[in-house]
């Protein structure tokens, strides 16, 4: 990892603890804000002393905000200035690196970018009714995320016809139950692993 990227690291870090320091002090703000409100709707009797402290400390957090605010501009322009210098990208089959020719003695950025695959993305299945026995990239109806289907088995009409057959061939020493066990017999309700939003099923006829 280069210098630069340790730095763009070091002032996202920066910023998100400054986001989260900011988001602790609104929360505490509102937190006296309700507290004072719900004081004044109660009729309790003002004591100027848990007035003024009240008072005290809704302005250090006003100012503590405002610090913290100057602080997160300041560095957003130093992150947003890290994002716009020029970076030299190069496949890693052709490692071959081009000198800056304004500066020699500068050491060059060097970025290994990953050629794209050789096989095709996967398909979306949105026709519900086109699914099969195994699970399906779909989108969700419910939720609309994009995901893959969780399958599970049950018993269907096929399974108790395929038992009625086999009993009546003379499978009835416990063959004929051989359908409740297979797969094969049953049908195939596909279902959302996100929300568990049932999304189709699939009967063998």
């Amino acid at each position: 990892m280069t210098s630069t990227e340790n730095e763009e690291q070091d002032i996202w870090y920066e910023l998100e603890n400054v986001s989260l320091k900011m988001q602790q002090l609104v929360e505490h703000k509102k937190v006296l804000c309700i507290m004072r409100e719900l004081k004044n709707r109660v009729g309790c009797e003002p004591t100027d002393k848990i007035d003024d402290v009240n008072e005290e400390e809704l302005n250090n957090i006003e100012e503590k905000l405002n610090q913290l605010e100057a602080i997160r501009v300041e560095l957003q322009k130093r992150h947003d200035k890290q994002i716009q210098k020029p970076k030299k990208v190069s496949f890693s089959e052709e490692c071959n690196v081009l000198p800056d020719s304004s500066d020699e003695s500068s050491t060059p950025q060097i970025f290994f970018v990953e050629p794209p695959p050789n096989f095709p993305a996967p398909t979306v299945l949105l026709d519900y009714n086109s699914f099969q026995f195994k699970p399906t990239k779909t989108q969700c109806p419910e939720c609309s995320q994009f995901i893959t289907t969780k399958t599970t088995t049950t018993v269907s009409s096929i399974t108790w016809l395929a038992c009625m057959m086999t009993a009546m061939m003379g499978c009835v020493a416990g063959c004929c139950l051989l359908p409740f066990c297979l797969n094969s017999f049953k049908k195939t309700i596909h279902k959302c692993p996100m929300c568990n939003t049932s999304i189709s099923t699939v009967k063998k006829l």
